[in-house]
């Protein structure tokens, strides 16, 4: 990644999702369909890699916080609309998913031909990286601040996955109808995307990192106890959307001490986001897997809301050490 520069990179893991989408349209069995699918795999880590560690490079201060912020926004919106889209509109315009899949390539050939001349630019303030053998210090100098991200990491997104897959079915378990545990749950999203934009810009220095970090943790156990019931139904509402407000920026601010580390190089930021998401990801799993084991074991929700809480309320101190690693003003210290 280094070796061509990141935004070069970049470009490549666009090239192969767009090589994978086309694929997806033309596939005529099985086995290509599934060739297609892997393409996807071995082209968005490119970019759930690079991307952050570009932003990282690229700015500073509250300009960091925003600009990664909006990094997480954007594709959560390019889901939103891809979804509500694909399904309702765009099948039963074309009458087959092939060229759905196909229409969805087209205008991912829109964005890679705007970013190329972006990368061009790019390329000259980022430049390939230097000697890998001696930028910086050697990781395993860094294992306690790579474990305690890490385990950051996988407890946001266990909170993040647990509570955007099951949350429809906690509102319809408290006796919401599915258009309005719909609305609950899309209402809840919205506040998600518009806390990444605010929140992160907030949370750039030691300091305010670990108070956006208590005051986040605090609003999902807020969330979770009233979705729980404990203060009685006219709160649900409530805390659902505290719970959409609080989830969203949390992986932003899991990433913030990695991008923003005084003394990482892009080497050995790459490295830890992908240590990052390799971890993260499990927690994706488990979140989800979790409420559905426990939902058919108890026959409700209550159990795996009170574990969402306990891992919540876990990430403020797993943060802490590495949120020491952040400057401790808005200013840009030295870190390649």
């Amino acid at each position: 990644m280094l070796r061509h520069g990141i935004p070069t990179t970049l470009t490549v893991g666009g090239l192969i999702v767009l090589a994978s989408l086309v694929l997806r349209g033309a596939a005529w069995d099985f086995p290509s369909l599934l060739i297609a699918v892997s393409l996807l795999g071995a082209g968005g880590p490119v970019i759930s890699i690079g991307a952050p560690v570009l932003v990282g490079q690229l700015f500073s201060g509250r300009a960091l916080g925003f600009a990664m912020g909006a990094y997480i926004t954007a594709p959560g919106v390019a889901n939103i609309l891809t979804y509500s889209l694909s399904g309702p509109v765009l099948i039963p315009f074309f009458g087959n998913w092939r060229m759905v899949l196909l229409t969805w390539a087209a205008i991912s050939t829109i964005f890679l031909a705007g970013w190329i001349p972006i990368r061009s630019a790019l390329a000259g303030d980022t430049g390939p990286g230097g000697d890998p053998e001696r930028s910086g210090l050697p990781l395993s100098r860094d294992r306690g601040f790579l474990a305690l991200i890490c385990l950051a990491g996988a407890a946001t997104l266990f909170v993040d996955h647990g509570f955007r897959f099951w949350g429809m079915e906690v509102a319809r378990s408290a006796g919401y109808d599915g258009g309005s545990a719909g609305l609950i749950a899309a209402l809840a999203m919205a506040l998600g995307l518009l806390a990444l934009l605010v929140i992160p810009p907030l949370a750039v220095t030691r300091g305010s990192h670990i108070r956006v970090a208590m005051c986040l943790a605090g609003l999902v156990a807020s969330g979770t106890l009233a979705m729980m019931g404990l203060w009685g139904r006219p709160y649900f509402v409530a805390g659902f959307l505290a719970m959409g407000f609080a989830v969203g920026p949390l992986l932003t601010i899991a990433l913030i001490p990695i991008v923003g580390h005084v003394r990482f190089t892009p080497r050995k930021r790459i490295l830890v986001v992908a240590a990052f998401f390799a971890v993260a990801e499990i927690g994706g799993t488990l979140g989800p897997l979790t409420f559905g084991i426990l939902c058919d074991l108890t026959g409700g929700f209550e159990v795996a809301l009170i574990i969402l809480l306990a891992v919540a309320l876990a990430i403020p101190a797993l943060l802490f050490g590495p949120g020491k690693r952040l400057e401790t003003s808005q200013t840009k210290g030295s870190s390649e």
